[in-house]
């Protein structure tokens, strides 16, 4: 198949060299393809604000969805990693970064969560300190053949910049003197050798380096990801917001926003959803629908409905509005939504559809999936 790979090298602002594998082209997918690399130089070369902010717009070189992580209150233990029996369980030496010069026993687990989206996983570490030393916290890599490829120790998804390597983790930090971080993939310095998200869902030798004078260096095996782990259903979070369409639809769609609504003293989760489409004779049709939901544990919400007629043009008169049956939305993935309604007051029947992204567009720095997956939607 042919393959286009775009490299675009920008040192005024941020010193950033993004390289582009688009593959897989098909079916006059060329088009998507330009239309979004002129979409990302457009971002880097007029936006000020693209380096002042850590998760402004995509990390590239995040190996996993960064939805995927999100129910993470780091730290946390075992318990809260799903049905994950931790892949390495050990106690290691690193140094201390109290000047003593000597060394902390620590014990640390990695576990590989399985996401929702095909072949995807991520992977945490937790440190725990049974001492009150603080200690230097290690570099990570991983080995894959002869190749190693940069890891870095980070508390949120889709940064750019932070690693805590050598950093001073101190024994009050977390919960029982624990401490837990993402595997993350390279940060934005780095220009050859970044880990592939299908690399990091696979097999590899985690290296875990002390950063102090020890010399302390361990290895460790992970096996690849365990498709059989994969969770059944995906939570619904702010994430999914943005402008989706029905499958075998055209020139009209929905557009989602899921945010937080201050009520009774308290956020709570709350989806708002417009609905553009045609009653049967083809005249324009805007639905709306909110609800509120669980804070967390739940991946759908039932949908409040109201027709919307009769307003006025940038006026201030309200428009007309009436009641209809509630509809139901809920997450398959971060590309697909089920969405379930019942229009038959206004004779327009009643169903379940499938929704699904418009050009695999997202929210700005709060993306659903790893760039790579997004990049095989837009040829499919």
């Amino acid at each position: 198949m042919p393959c286009l790979v775009v490299r675009m090298l920008y040192t005024d602002r941020c010193g950033i060299l993004i390289e582009l594998d688009l593959a897989r082209l098909v079916r006059g997918s060329m088009k998507k393809y330009f239309i979004g690399v002129i979409a990302v130089a457009f971002l880097i070369f007029n936006s000020s604000s693209v380096c002042a902010f850590e998760s402004y717009y995509t990390h590239w070189w995040t190996p996993y969805p960064p939805s995927c992580v999100f129910t993470l209150t780091l730290p946390q233990g075992a318990d809260t990693l799903g049905e994950n029996q931790p892949l390495v369980s050990e106690t290691i030496n690193l140094s201390s970064s109290d000047n003593t010069f000597t060394t902390v026993s620590i014990e640390i687990e990695v576990f590989r969560r399985s996401c929702t989206e095909d072949n995807r996983s991520a992977l945490f570490m937790i440190f725990r300190n049974p001492t009150e030393l603080p200690y230097k916290a290690p570099k990570l890599s991983a080995r894959i053949g002869d190749d190693s490829y940069q890891l870095r120790l980070s508390r949120e998804p889709n940064t750019r910049f932070e690693d805590y390597a050598s950093k001073t983790i101190n024994s009050t930090v977390g919960f029982n003197n624990s401490v837990g971080f993402i595997i993350d993939g390279a940060d934005f310095s780095v220009i050859e050798n970044a880990i592939s998200a299908d690399q990091y869902n696979g097999a590899f030798r985690l290296v875990v380096e002390d950063t102090g004078g020890t010399g302390n260096v361990y290895e460790y095996d992970l096996p690849a990801n365990d498709p059989k782990l994969k969770p059944k259903r995906k939570l619904l979070t702010g994430r999914m917001s943005g402008l989706w369409v029905a499958e075998n639809t055209t020139d009209q769609g929905f557009q989602l926003s899921v945010q937080e609504l201050w009520t009774s003293g308290s956020p709570q989760p709350h989806a708002f959803l417009s609905w553009y489409t045609f009653d049967k004779d083809g005249t324009p049709l805007w639905l709306t629908g909110a609800g509120i939901f669980g804070v967390m544990g739940d991946n759908g919400v039932f949908l409040d409905m109201e027709l919307v007629t009769n307003g006025e043009f940038l006026g201030s008169k309200k428009a007309d509005r009436r009641q209809l049956h509630s509809a139901y939305l809920s997450v398959q993935n971060c590309n697909r939504l089920g969405f379930r309604y019942n229009l038959e007051e206004l004779g327009l029947g009643q169903g379940n559809i499938y929704l699904k992204r418009i050009f695999s567009l997202e929210t700005a720095g709060y993306t659903c999936r790893d760039t790579q997956s997004r990049l095989e939607t837009l040829s499919d």
